[in-house]
């Protein structure tokens, strides 16, 4: 990398142009760790704007229902919980507290979401909705035998899924799916269910925005 600068110091004070590899003042040899000195700061320049994080582009939380937010910060709060558990009883304690939690939420209305995918699930409709890090899903919990997918009697949900794609933006309202009085979380694993967790949702209305 070129230098930036257009002349050196000596350490006589005199100043000499870029080119010149003796001083005109005192004619000693241009030092070389000038020459390191420079690289090194160019080289740190670099490291710095590469390592420093950039700031989200994304306006995915921007526009929200408050307790859209208020939700996604709870999430988030959990996670960094997560972060200091001492160990898997512990975290799972953390989970369950927090599925409860979240049984509690009032009927969530207008939220939005971007659509992952639709599907027909047992002759019903199937969705997957990411609301920030967090999926909703109109889906199936074999063990605990609920489902809330979506009949084609309920016509302006169903004829909705019928024109829906991967990536489509979506606003929605209905309520958390509870089982004994906590969320119904659908994850195989714990770690998925820290990290991107999905939860079983009625969907009382759904419309593409």
């Amino acid at each position: 990398m070129a230098e930036s600068v257009s002349y050196w110091i000596c350490p006589c004070g005199k100043s000499n142009l870029k080119s010149s590899n003796k001083c005109a003042g005192c004619a000693k040899r241009r030092p070389r760790r000038l020459l390191m000195y420079g690289a090194i700061l160019a080289a740190v320049f670099v490291g710095i704007a590469m390592l420093s994080p950039t700031q989200p582009t994304s306006d995915t939380t921007l526009n929200l229902p408050a307790a859209q937010q208020d939700f996604l910060s709870k999430m988030e709060a959990f996670q960094a919980q997560v972060g200091s558990s001492p160990n898997s009883l512990a975290l799972q304690r953390l989970v369950q507290d927090r599925d409860l939690q979240i049984a509690k939420i009032a009927s969530p209305e207008s939220w939005s979401g971007t659509v992952l995918g639709v599907q027909s699930v047992q002759g019903k409709g199937g969705i997957s909705i990411d609301v920030g890090g967090v999926n909703l899903l109109a889906g199936v919990h074999l063990s605990y035998g609920i489902d809330t997918l979506i009949p084609s009697s309920q016509t302006a949900i169903y004829d909705t899924l019928l024109s829906l794609r991967r990536g489509d933006k979506v606003t929605f309202s209905g309520e958390f799916e509870n089982h004994n009085g906590s969320a119904v979380e659908m994850s195989y694993t714990s770690q998925a269910a820290v990290s991107n967790p999905e939860f079983l949702f009625n969907f009382r209305t759904l419309n593409p925005q």
